[in-house]
């Protein structure tokens, strides 16, 4: 399937207002001209992620944007493992993103915690977190890869949950 250009995939996600993924786009991903042609998927999955914390009400967008920063290298990890899976047509890896107390982040391979409010890394929470919020970002991304093919309008397009669509 041929990625979607910056343009799709803005009609794709939800949360997110204009203003908000353009300071996203130009001021902290810095994408390229060829990168807002043909988003890559880390690319798509940095944009999501920051979609649903922009969903959540409770981040800044510089502390989504911290949050970015402080789980990047585990989610470009999770893209070419996505990517790869995709290719071969094998089952698709599961990340996580984990919020607890609103306030305390971590991911899927990563050991410590990123203190959004204090913008600092932590290797453990500080007491016991009551609230966890978590984003199963393989089932996000699917999603949107749902959008968009309603919007391209692909005949045999899957669903969310990756079954083919049932004639009827």
């Amino acid at each position: 399937m041929t990625p979607p250009s910056l343009e799709e995939w803005r009609k794709c996600v939800s949360s997110l207002e204009k203003a908000q993924l353009n300071i996203l786009v130009k001021s902290v991903l810095r994408l390229s001209e060829n990168e807002e042609k043909s988003l890559p998927l880390f690319r798509q999955l940095q944009i999501a992620l920051c979609d649903w914390l922009s969903h959540l009400g409770v981040f800044s967008d510089a502390q989504q944007h911290s949050v970015l920063g402080g789980i990047d290298e585990n989610l470009l990890g999770f893209a070419k493992e996505l990517d790869l899976a995709i290719g071969e047509g094998k089952p698709k890896p599961t990340f996580t993103v984990t919020v607890c107390d609103c306030r305390y982040v971590s991911c899927s391979g990563r050991l410590g915690l990123i203190d959004v409010s204090e913008c600092e890394e932590l290797e453990e929470l500080p007491e016991h977190a009551v609230t966890h919020i978590i984003c199963d970002l393989t089932s996000l991304y699917c999603r949107l890869l749902y959008a968009l093919n309603r919007m391209r309008q692909l005949p045999n397009s899957k669903d969310a949950d990756n079954a083919a669509p049932t004639s009827t």
